[in-house]
């Protein structure tokens, strides 16, 4: 009986990993202006479920306290240069193809499936914003011929003013990547690379 339990177990988790491999994340980003306030939102759902809600750029008076930013310990830094650089630089440039490869497949793994900007502007003089918005309307039906790829322009004659939202939605599939990741992390000069960075750690503060 407890190894039939541990063996659904198993099963469910095997099924869950593979899900997370196969089945797309759905991303949202979106950024947008207005009334001369900055906001941006991401958000990343998986199977309809929201895995990330995050507002990423706010107002100027909702922001909290900036939070303390590490810093380098140049003295560590400095005693560990000596020895790394020699080893560093060669696995880098054996390595670079092999990161070059995982850059590759992110890009293979992401579908974009709507990209929209909208963009309200005014130049104060309606003889410069009819000229400036001419330029951008023939950019428009330009970029409107892409697939899935929409430009909006307002041009307001009579203020001075820029508005405006831009907002991506695209689906990245994990299996591409983790395979290739996999992968690259056969390599030796790739390990060697990594094992040497993780002597970095101690140069944070």
């Amino acid at each position: 009986m407890v190894n039939i339990i541990a063996a659904i177990i198993v099963l469910i988790i095997v099924l869950i990993i593979i899900g997370i491999l196969v089945v797309p994340f759905h991303i949202s980003l979106e950024l947008f202006r207005r009334n001369k306030v900055n906001q941006g939102y991401l958000r990343v759902k998986w199977w309809k479920i929201k895995i990330i809600g995050r507002e990423l750029i706010q107002p100027k008076k909702e922001k909290e306290e900036k939070k303390h930013k590490r810093k380098f310990d140049v003295k560590k830094l400095l005693d560990v240069l000596p020895d790394m650089l020699p080893k560093v630089i060669p696995d880098f440039i054996e390595s670079l193809p092999y990161f070059i490869d995982i850059m590759e497949s992110s890009l293979r793994s992401i579908s974009i499936e709507r990209i929209t900007l909208n963009l309200i502007f005014g130049l104060g003089d309606s003889a410069d914003t009819a000229m400036v918005g001419g330029l951008f309307c023939s950019v428009a039906a330009i970029v409107n011929a892409i697939p899935n790829t929409y430009f909006s322009v307002e041009p307001d004659l009579k203020n001075e003013r820029l508005e405006g939202s831009f907002n991506i939605k695209m689906k990245l599939r994990l299996l591409g990547i983790v395979a290739t990741s996999l992968k690259v992390l056969t390599k030796k000069p790739v390990r060697s690379l990594l094992w040497e960075l993780r002597k970095l750690r101690g140069v944070f503060i």
